[in-house]
């Protein structure tokens, strides 16, 4: 149903299209396109159905039974320790007492499990809900390699649209430093370490809510390099954004998203900060705007600020 959605109007090859042409070429056999064709085997959730109508999880996690035509087949798994095992042991207790739906995805060599973490009660990265500011946010600038945080605050007696009610609090500038050889799994980890930073920074200072910047399109870098436009498009963006989601809500934070264009030219208008922060300041002004019901999210800007930008000051 998903692959129909994406191609409505068009043709699907199970196996893809470039092992299709190499097979009929000749440079693979017959088993191996029989094989591409098979994989991966995906099968959704199903909560009536002890998390799944065909994987089921043995509760110490040693082992996954997948049944298909009525054949089983016992898949064994590597040990897992750490939050990764009490996370999967969780969830295959909750999937028995059908009480959350898991998918499965089988390629040539993993098992990928997909759950929701809201579902597990006992989520090692859940927190107490925080004591929220009233008119205080984070937002996060994504950038190629860098990360802006800010916290700012406009008081609830104050006009959000006007950049002079806007107090900067506190921001942060995280390097990635995402070496060029690393692989899937260390980009996940860097990631998901900015989120924690993030999601930290906004429980200290008592913001209940993170803003995010939308509506950009796809980012790209000057030149022709292929890793930062996957950088900037794909682990920065996707990732970490889903990353980020996750977090939030595990944390007792509200998500929002904001349209973010013109923030860096905006933000190094008024905040003292980098331009990543600065650029983050100016977004999560457009958060609390948003969600005190201004519909236009754009500042009012007053003619002394712009006769007084606080970077000519060093020029």
């Amino acid at each position: 149903m998903d692959l129909r959605r994406a191609r409505p109007d068009g043709d699907l090859v199970f196996g893809g299209r470039r092992m299709l042409e190499r097979r009929r070429k000749g440079p693979i056999t017959r088993e191996a396109w029989r094989e591409a064709r098979m994989r991966p085997l995906c099968s959704r959730g199903d909560t009536s159905h002890s998390g799944n109508r065909h994987f089921r999880l043995s509760h110490d996690t040693s082992t996954c039974r997948l049944a298909v035509y009525g054949r089983p087949v016992l898949l064994k798994l590597a040990a897992m320790r750490g939050k990764a095992g009490l996370l999967l042991r969780q969830l295959a207790a909750l999937a028995k007492a059908k009480a959350t739906s898991v998918t499965f995805r089988v390629d040539a060599k993993k098992l990928h499990v997909t759950f929701d973490p809201a579902d597990l009660p006992a989520h090692p990265e859940r927190r107490t809900p925080v004591h929220a500011v009233a008119g205080r946010a984070l937002k996060i600038d994504l950038n190629p390699d860098w990360i802006g945080l800010s916290v700012v605050e406009v008081p609830s007696d104050s006009d959000a649209s006007d950049l002079q009610q806007t107090q900067l609090l506190d921001h942060r500038l995280i390097r990635l430093a995402v070496p060029v050889e690393a692989g899937p799994e260390q980009v996940r980890e860097i990631l998901a370490a900015a989120a924690s930073r993030a999601t930290a920074l906004a429980r200290a200072w008592g913001c209940g809510l993170i803003v995010q910047g939308k509506g950009l399109g796809r980012m790209r870098s000057g030149g022709g390099n292929r890793r930062l436009n996957r950088l900037l498009n794909y682990w920065v963006r996707t990732v970490f954004g889903q990353t980020l989601v996750r977090r939030t809500g595990l944390a007792g934070l509200a998500h929002r998203e904001v349209w973010g264009a013109y923030s860096t030219t905006i933000g190094n208008v008024n905040f003292p900060a980098p331009d990543a922060c600065a650029a983050a300041a100016e977004i999560a002004r457009r958060g609390i705007a948003a969600s005190r019901g201004i519909k236009d999210v754009l500042p009012f800007c007053r003619q002394e600020a712009i006769a007084d930008l606080w970077k000519d000051r060093f020029l």
